[in-house]
């Protein structure tokens, strides 16, 4: 049987000539220039090799293996010296964390009651109990492996890793400390300590630190025991220094995940995450090096600048002179006296003149650039220019356009965060709660389906804000009322919370106010609109009012609005037959 080279030769020999030459010319090895006479499609546009726009462009397809492992490490130090250096990157960083977490992720739990064979008020009062013992364990210290942050402070922590290194790993660990009910704690490294070890068995495919099988799933993940680039040395890291420790993706028995890592991933088999900047460095630090150099004219044009126009040495001026008059004049110095501040006044030897000088160079395209150049970067990372920039100049269907487009955005993050971190977080949690007896979960050990209905949550995170607050409301009200969406869907999307809490807090506030005799707004509000609905009446409508339809009148309303206040406390119960209950 032939080789592969003697069978191509054999059925296209003027492609395989044309392959070889293309290698000649340094094109990559997989790439063959189609046939001269190919004149149509990509061979014609995108993917020739004749257009004049496309000569010299050897874009290889190469694998997302070699595309990270081969760039990941000068993505990071690049993105994490703009971030520290360049106000731009540090607002896309900034603003993202800021918009996504907030004050952090709050849980919501949700379990099923339906598959738990439970009543809906006894789901409530499970949801209760799970949400209040889940914050006695989040909202300290102690859930951090360092014991320095509580759990809204590590999610911070864990996107502005990701965003900077393009993956965050979280290790879910167990400490016994004394004092400390649970010994569940989270550490977070650096991205740069998963990695491949110094001397590793070439046999086991590892890929920048993530080991996977033959089938290319990942089971386990290589640390270093010291940052890779640390520079500051003692006894502790010397020892440990070129050490590495290897965990396994999934413990053996439970089949939860022993290591956590956040990422945006791209690419099917991409091994690793990569900064957000990455497809921005080159414009973003082109648009660096602009400002800086546009700050550095103006400062220059902003000061007194002179030049030295000197007539020494002269031969004709020498030759007036003695020698030792010579000797003097060689012997003598510029000297600078400093006057105020970077002010200084220079003192010249004889025969030397200043000569004014005008450095100005105002550029007046500065603005303009520098805001196109961060449209195009707020574009890459796809952030609104308005939030980059925190300029709501436009209209306000402009502004309210870019609020809506980067909320798409901000719940997509959430939701990445909720299902590679926050949910196995807080099923790890669970399953300690249960326990040591914390939580009494029926079957959570026993069977699958009831475990998954017991770790059933919603994470819920500070609301996006309005631009006009009253065309919001009116828009939910309207949304509520035609059965888009309901109540509890538009508490949550406006402010984060929950309107279950709400009702029960506004239940007590009711009371509060009945027993000191003061008037709540929600109830003061209703007789306003009431009030006002009156006013418009006229005189002569008025008077065609009977005293016995007036009374019957007020009677219906009392009733309506009863009714409506019982249905908004107790939303879940269904309307009695001939009854309609009203949203907004």
């Amino acid at each position: 049987m032939a080789k592969n080279g003697k069978t191509h030769a054999a059925i296209a020999p003027r492609q395989v000539k044309r392959a070889g030459k293309a290698r000649a010319e340094g094109a990559p090895i997989n790439f063959i220039r189609p046939p001269d006479g190919i004149t149509s499609g990509y061979s014609a546009h995108g993917a020739s090799w004749f257009n004049n726009s496309m000569k010299g462009w050897l874009a290889r397809p190469n694998s997302p293996i070699d595309d990270v492992f081969f760039s990941i490490e000068t993505l990071r130090g690049r993105s994490r010296d703009l971030y520290e250096s360049n106000a731009i990157a540090a607002a896309i960083i900034d603003a993202t964390v800021l918009y996504v977490i907030g004050t952090g992720l709050q849980s919501l739990p949700d379990v099923d009651g339906e598959v738990l064979g439970i009543t809906e008020d006894e789901a409530d009062t499970l949801n209760d109990q799970i949400r209040k013992e889940f914050n006695v364990w989040g909202s300290s210290p102690n859930c951090d492996f360092y014991r320095r942050q509580n759990l809204p402070q590590l999610q911070e922590m864990a996107l502005r890793t990701m965003l900077l290194s393009g993956d965050c790993p979280t290790i879910p660990t167990y400490l016994d400390e004394p004092g400390v009910e649970y010994k569940l704690v989270l550490r977070m490294l650096e991205s740069d300590r998963v990695c491949n070890p110094l001397y590793y068995n070439w046999e086991r495919p590892i890929y920048s630190g993530v080991e996977t099988n033959e089938a290319g799933r990942v089971v386990a993940y290589h640390i270093k025991q010291i940052h890779p680039y640390q520079g500051v040395i003692n006894a502790t890291i010397l020892k440990n220094l070129y050490s590495w420790i290897r965990i396994e993706a999934y413990g053996e028995e439970t089949g939860r995940p022993n290591v956590l890592l956040l990422a945006e991933f791209k690419r099917p088999e991409q091994p690793r995450g990569v900064p957000i900047l990455a497809h921005v460095l080159e414009i973003l630090k082109d648009s660096d090096r602009f400002m800086k150099a546009a700050i550095s004219a103006e400062e220059v044009a902003a000061k007194f600048v002179m030049a030295i126009t000197s007539q020494f040495p002269n031969q004709d001026f020498l030759n007036t002179l003695s020698d030792d008059e010579r000797k003097l004049l060689h012997s003598l110095k510029d000297y600078e006296v400093p006057i105020e501040g970077q002010n200084k006044a220079v003192f010249l030897k004889p025969g030397d003149t200043m000569t004014m000088l005008n450095a100005s160079r105002a550029n007046s395209n500065f603005d303009s650039l520098t805001s196109a150049t961060a449209k195009f970067i707020g574009a890459g990372v796809g952030m609104p220019y308005d939030i980059l920039l925190a300029t709501f100049s436009g209209n306000f269907s402009a502004s309210r356009g870019s609020v809506l487009r980067w909320g798409k955005r901000v719940n997509y993050l959430r939701n990445l965060i909720c299902s590679q971190l926050l949910n196995p977080i807080y099923s790890e949690w669970m399953s300690e709660a249960v326990a040591i007896g914390k939580l009494s979960l029926p079957g959570y050990f026993d069977d699958g389906r009831k475990r998954l209905a017991y770790e059933r949550c919603e994470w819920s995170g500070t609301g996006m804000g309005a631009l006009a607050p009253g065309e919001e409301v009116k828009a939910a009200r309207d949304r509520i009322s035609t059965l888009i969406t309901n109540v509890e869907e538009e508490t949550l999307a406006y402010d984060g919370s929950s309107f279950r809490r709400n009702m029960k807090r506004l239940k007590k506030e009711l009371e509060i106010c009945k027993e000191v005799g003061v008037s709540h707004p929600a109830v003061a509000e209703p007789a306003k609109v009431h009030q006002t609905f009156t006013d418009s009446i006229s005189d002569e409508d008025a008077s065609s009012v009977t005293d016995n339809e007036e009374k019957a009148a007020d009677s219906e309303e009392r009733e309506t609005s009863n009714l409506m206040v019982r249905r908004t406390l107790n939303y879940h119960e269904e309307p009695a037959p001939g009854e309609t209950l009203i949203f907004g």
